[in-house]
């Protein structure tokens, strides 16, 4: 290697030495630096053997003549420079006046993407790194006099992690349009198909050809081109950001509000956007919207996606559902109407009412762990029917008119059990009475909106638990003894199986 001047060789070393520095001068100018510097040994209050070792820093010095301020440094010392995650420092030390002057750069994000850049357009050109130099240019805001070693130090220290934020620097910089640009040709597939593959419904798109370019810094890299002709692409969705999805049954109604996150094909404007707010895919084709949840009899979803996904295919079932979609102040209008035969041919009215009585108890019950599927409401369908049965907004009591019970009924008290998915359910459920009256030989008692007095909800219930709820019912009944005239039930299921002339439930629960 070509020696520094003697003056800046000590001078640099003495600066580094002045100030509690070690300076390690390296022979051979294999390894792209020529100083290694060891920085003081910090303050440290822990055990002797935990003592962290002292950091250090990788330096290259250059001497110039003259009152030029810019050196030369070949591109695959840069490299070297740019690719360690260590420290590095870059140092020119001329004279001045007879006194020599130091100046010094950090290698750090803005000389690392500028070595990257030139060492990109370097190999493009068919050029060796080791022949070709970056000349590195000094100003005066580099000159450091005073302690050189604490400046270094700042340095180093300024990033809470310095050898993670420069390694991951080094990897990323230049990426920011990508890695490559694609070519495509689709041949086999309509515009539909593309379209979908591009939102992330599709199944692979078939390619008669394709052709691929890595860039960085928007630079391509020919020389590593792939090209292949046959096959099948798959696209992984970008998300084009958040979103806001509303229903409305009716302008009279509130609306319906989910999260969601919005998807589109970013060459055409034409093409449909998706929306993905579980349990709910939508996708916009206007002015017509379709609407979707896939659901298999052995999956188990959240409760919340059942009292969701019911309530909008209810509403969508009863007339066209408005469905706004809400992004950055703009607003796009639409209307469905969802098939009712498409997918489980399913009582949604029935499953709304279940998802809402037991949201009722857990909510109550602070639980909120809770899924299920098809199958084990399809386990327990009886029980389950009577919990949200009880639940109607009026119940009326029919029987003869002989029958042992004084008229003046003034409340009806019951309880109602039911398993599912490992969980045991339960509410205790008062209603007062509206209308007690005989018309022939029949007596008609009904009573109003019921009135929740408690809820239950116990994992892999045991015996004592399930009878809890009978305990209480029992409990209260004899309160209501005392002031009024209640009739009560007890377990709501188990007296209405019982009864030659049932309680007449209306058929339909909700409005």
């Amino acid at each position: 290697m070509t020696r520094l001047p003697s003056f800046a060789e000590r001078h640099f070393a003495a600066q580094v030495s002045e100030y509690d520095g070690l300076c390690h001068r390296v022979e051979e100018d294999e390894s792209g630096w020529d100083f290694v510097v060891e920085f003081p040994i910090r303050e440290f209050d822990g055990p002797a053997e935990s003592q962290p070792s002292r950091s250090r820093a990788f330096v290259q010095v250059k001497s110039v003549r003259g009152s030029k301020t810019s050196v030369p440094i070949t591109l695959s010392n840069l490299r070297k420079s740019a690719q360690d995650p260590n420290p590095w420092f870059l140092v020119l030390i001329k004279r001045h006046r007879g006194k020599p002057t130091l100046y010094i750069r950090h290698f750090w994000k803005g000389l690392i993407k500028s070595s990257l850049i030139a060492i990109r357009k370097a190999e493009g050109e068919g050029a060796k790194l080791n022949r070709r130099t970056k000349s590195i240019l000094f100003s005066e805001d580099d000159i450091v006099t005073g302690d050189l070693i604490r400046w270094m130090q700042d340095c180093i220290d300024q990033p809470d992690d310095y050898l993670a934020e420069k390694r991951q620097f080094f990897t990323t910089v230049g990426y920011t349009q990508g890695a490559g640009t694609a070519r495509l040709l689709f041949t086999e597939h309509t515009n539909d198909e593309i379209f979908k593959e591009f939102l992330g419904l599709g199944n692979g798109l078939k390619i008669s050809n394709f052709e691929y370019v890595p860039e960085r810094f928007s630079l391509p890299d020919y020389s590593r081109k792939i090209s292949e002709t046959g096959g099948t692409v798959y696209i992984k969705t970008q998300p084009r950001g958040a979103c806001e999805v509303r229903f409305r049954s009716s302008p009279l109604e509130p609306a319906f509000s989910l999260a969601g996150t919005m998807y589109a094909v970013p060459f055409s404007r034409d093409a449909p956007v998706r929306v993905s707010a579980p349990p709910v895919e939508l996708l916009f084709s206007p002015p017509q919207v379709t609407m979707d949840m896939t659901m298999k009899l052995a999956e188990r979803l959240p409760l919340d996606h059942w009292l969701t996904y019911s309530q909008l295919k209810l509403w969508s079932m009863k007339g066209p559902l408005r469905v706004e979609l809400w992004r950055d102040g703009r607003k796009l209008d639409a209307s469905i109407l969802a098939d009712k035969q498409k997918g489980q041919n399913l009582d949604w009215d029935k499953l709304y009412s279940l998802s809402e009585a037991i949201a009722v108890i857990t909510t109550d019950r602070k639980i909120t762990d809770l899924s299920f599927s098809l199958g084990d409401v399809n386990a327990n369908i009886s029980d389950l029917g009577y919990l949200f049965q009880g639940r109607a907004p009026l119940l009326r009591f029919e029987f003869e008119a002989n029958a042992p019970l004084k008229l003046g009924v003034t409340s009806f008290l019951h309880y109602s059990l039911a398993q599912l998915a490992g969980w045991t359910f339960g509410h205790l459920i008062r209603r007062t009475v509206l209308q007690d009256k005989i018309d022939g030989d029949r007596r008609t008692i009904t009573a109003g909106p019921f009135k929740i007095l408690e809820t239950y909800a116990f994992r892999n219930a045991s015996a004592e638990e399930r009878s809890l709820i009978h305990d209480d019912y029992l409990r209260i009944l004899a309160e209501l003894e005392e002031t009024e005239h209640p009739l009560g039930f007890g377990e709501f299921g188990t007296y209405v199986r019982q009864l030659n002339s049932l309680p007449q439930i209306p058929t339909k629960t909700r409005q």
